[in-house]
This record gives structure tokens, sequence and C-alpha cells, in this order.
């Protein structure tokens, strides 16, 4: 049995579409100053950061933003547990086991999410009940932002994630092929402790994939300077695969460039990563140390989904999770690697 372990991130995400990001009672709350709890169209900030900016009540804030609209949906979130979900639906057979490690609230938010993971083959027998709110999302969205290309504010409540420590993860989370670790910054305890969470599964023999979200707590913190992540710089030496959008990878090493942000990575130890870009080309390499080697290489995205749409833009659906089912993609395409050519280092063009 191949087993794959996830931890991290997860969350009840309500989604308000037609937003409009350019109207006066938006446009009030934008940020002025990088990290200072103001809101950033691509972007995450936490709800008591911008009750903090503003000087209000979110439910205040709220009335402004969204007036009396309600959420036309509501739905699972979170870069580790849509990712697992995803992973195990593609794994969907005998010999793959796909286990989630999380935290949730006695509340109406995360009796949500449990009633989606009973729906999937995902197990999480792990997904503890502890103090504090099931964290959630508010996911304002806006399809006429940025010349019709639409864009998304996430206004988030972390809740009972601030309570989640690497110790509760326990031994069994060690017990897997590979590692899953995903949008750990929603997660400080684990976040400020990845490093450890990683070298241990090194130790037991584990292959460590880190997925990422914007990391509010350091943007405020550090402006201008590159996020840090774990205790200690050590961290990305311990990651087989970190998988990253392009703002992150910018903000996580101070760069502007695709070039400059990947030295950075390979300076600092990370053994292959994939860099996305929405529509846009995304970026793999490999050392050779844990997958096989492979320079720096640039992919388009699949053109017939552009193709598609314009012939049925009615088909058009929410770009919200297509990077967290990437990654559930990623970890699939690993696994079956692995259980295809046992021996071998996965092939990450592949």
């Amino acid at each position: 049995m191949l087993k794959v372990s996830v931890a991290g991130c997860s969350l009840c995400d309500y989604m308000y579409r037609n937003i409009d990001f350019n109207s006066p009672g938006f446009k009030k709350y934008i940020s002025k100053v990088p990290g200072d709890g103001g809101i950033v169209p691509g972007q995450l900030v936490f709800a008591e950061e911008l009750e903090i900016f503003s000087g209000k009540r979110f439910k205040d804030i709220a009335n402004e933003l969204i007036g009396s609209a309600k959420p036309e949906e509501w739905s699972i979130g979170g870069p580790a547990v849509v990712a697992g979900i995803t992973a195990s639906e593609l794994l969907e057979a005998d010999g793959y086991e796909v286990n989630f490690f999380g935290a949730r609230g006695e509340d109406e938010s995360g009796d949500h999410v449990t009633e989606i993971l009973k729906k999937t083959p995902m197990n999480f027998d792990n997904y503890k009940t502890i103090n504090g709110q099931t964290p959630f999302t508010w996911v304002l969205s806006d399809s006429n932002y940025n010349n019709g290309k639409g864009e998304k504010v996430f206004i988030n409540n972390i809740g009972s994630s601030w309570f989640y420590t690497p110790d509760m993860l326990g031994d069994e989370f060690y017990d897997a092929s590979i590692l899953l670790l995903g949008g750990t910054a929603l997660m400080p305890e684990l976040h400020d402790h990845l490093n450890r969470i990683l070298l241990r599964g090194l130790e037991e023999y584990c292959f460590n994939i880190v997925t990422t979200v914007f990391d509010f707590r350091n943007e405020k913190e550090n402006p201008g300077h590159p996020w840090a992540i774990g205790e200690s710089e050590d961290t990305y030496r311990y990651m087989d695969l970190l998988i990253v959008d392009w703002m992150e990878a910018m903000k996580m090493t101070g760069s502007s460039n695709i070039n400059a942000a990947a030295y950075f990575f390979r300076a600092h130890g990370v053994s292959s990563f994939i860099i996305t870009n929405g529509p846009d080309n995304f970026y793999i390499w490999s050392s050779g140390r844990s997958m096989q080697p492979l320079d720096l290489s640039s992919l388009p995205v699949c053109k017939a989904i552009d193709d598609d749409l314009r012939e049925h833009p009615e088909w058009r659906g929410d770009e919200i999770g297509c990077g967290d089912n990437f990654c559930g993609g990623v970890v699939a395409g690993i696994c079956e690697q692995v259980k295809r050519n046992p021996g071998e280092f996965p092939d990450l063009l592949d």
C-alpha cells in the first residue's frame, strides 16, 4: 500500500461573486502599504488585520464590501485538503491511500467541511476537532477586474488553526511514502516549525512536497523582505518538491524575475520546484537529488482549454482552487510513477 499523508490548511470557502472591486465602498479598504492589513486583489488578508487597518468591526466592513449579498455557494478550501482530495480521487484504486491531518472547530463551517470529506475517497480520521472556530475564508470575486481576466480577494479567519501543533500530527503522519504540507502559512504552529516536520520526514524516508499560500504574517512583519519559512533557511534543504505560484515565488525569494527566484531556491537547497503563473507558462527544475535532473524549463498550460472556452463561453467556471487541484494532480502523478517504477526517481517533466 502506497500511503500519502497530507497536512495543512483546510477551511470553508464562502463564495461571493460579482463584487465590484472598483466601487467606492470596496476601494476604501484597498491596501496603501504592503502588509498594512488592507485588501490587495489576488492576495489574502486576515479578517482581524483588516479590522485594525480600517478601525471597524468585520461585520461593518462586510456591509460595505458585499451589502446584503449572501454567499452563492460554500465549498471546502485550502491547499492541503483540496490537493489531498484531488489526489485521492485520481488514485482511487487498489494500492493507494491518502490520509488527511488537520483541524476544525465545533461549528457549522466544520460540519460543512466534514460533509464534503465524507463524499471523497480520502481518509480523514485525523481531522481533529479542537478549540476555536473552523477556519473560513470569504472569497470575493470580480470577473471584470484586470481587463476581464478576473481576480479574487481572500479574507481569512485562521480560527482553530492557531492551536494545531506539529505534535498533533503524531507518528502515524510519518508512516507514509509521500508527505504533502500545504498552505501552512495559515497554520502558524506548523509553518513556524516546518523544518522539524520535514526533517523527520526525510529521516523516515518520505518524499517531502510543500505547496504554499500567500503568507500575510510574513508580509506584515517583514514587508519588502523574503518571507521566512520554518525556523531556519535549512527548511528549503528538506524539500524534495516545492510548488508555488508566481507571486509567492517572488515574495519568498525577494525576486522580480524567474531567473533570480530559481537561483534563490537552488542556492537554498530545494531539490526541485514548480512555479505556476496562472494562464501563462509555468516553470520546472530539478537538481537530480530526489527527482530526475532537469534544467530550468518553461511549459505552457493546456491551450485547448482556452480554445474550448472561446467556442463555449457558457462552460467557464470559477478558477478558485485551480492551483490546489493542480498540486493534487502532481502528487497523484508522482505516486503513480513511484508504484510503476519502484526504486527510480520520479520524472518531474512526466
